[in-house]
């Protein structure tokens, strides 16, 4: 892992409302909650007020403000960058600890196994269903603490279950967004 850039926070929730917008799972919310949707697909990290309402809108889609949900514990001050991951680097992240990520990778939260055991149930209905995602334009957001204890992603799961499955379409090295910060571990989700 390599850290490229510090990013900010702004560019970090615009990346995340973007890789949500086209989800099957949540864009439909999230479209809903928007009232002009160029907030979202052709954000201006420049504009101050429009970074506000983006914040709000995550909030109001995800609790991103008040840390609640999907980000419980979150630390409120972390410090973000963009940052290259070797292909087996990233293979490594881990899922969050939620039940269907743990259940989809037999517990260890890693989506090597996760696409392990993906392949044994022969399905290949639900192999396919991912092979799409590898396409996706937007950044992986992961966080881990200061020792590095653990990278965890925050947003990408599901695009980080199409790299374990064909790895061998992924490129050498991943820019992925990246939060560190000291008390990382009290994310209910790392």
């Amino acid at each position: 892992m390599r850290l490229l850039r510090t990013v900010s926070e702004a560019e970090v929730v615009a990346e995340f409302l973007r890789a949500e917008w086209d989800s099957p799972r949540f864009g439909p919310r999230l479209r809903a909650l928007t009232r002009d949707p160029s907030l979202v697909t052709a954000a201006r990290l420049d504009d101050e007020p429009e970074n506000d309402e983006r914040a709000q809108l995550l909030e109001a889609h995800r609790a991103w403000l008040r840390r609640q949900g999907l980000f419980f514990g979150l630390p409120p001050a972390i410090d973000w960058f963009a940052a290259v991951f070797s292909r087996d680097e990233l293979l490594d992240i881990l899922y969050i600890d939620w039940s269907w990520w743990v259940a989809l990778s037999g517990g260890t939260r890693r989506p090597r196994d996760a696409a392990r055991l993906l392949r044994t149930q022969e399905d290949p209905a639900a192999i396919a269903w991912y092979e799409p995602i590898l396409r996706a334009s937007t950044r992986l957001i992961a966080v881990t603490d200061l020792e590095h204890t653990r990278v965890v992603v925050m947003e990408g799961h599901a695009r980080l279950t199409a790299y374990a499955l064909f790895p061998e379409r992924v490129d050498d090295e991943v820019e992925v967004l990246l939060g560190v910060a000291p008390d990382m571990a009290a994310w209910s989700q790392f």
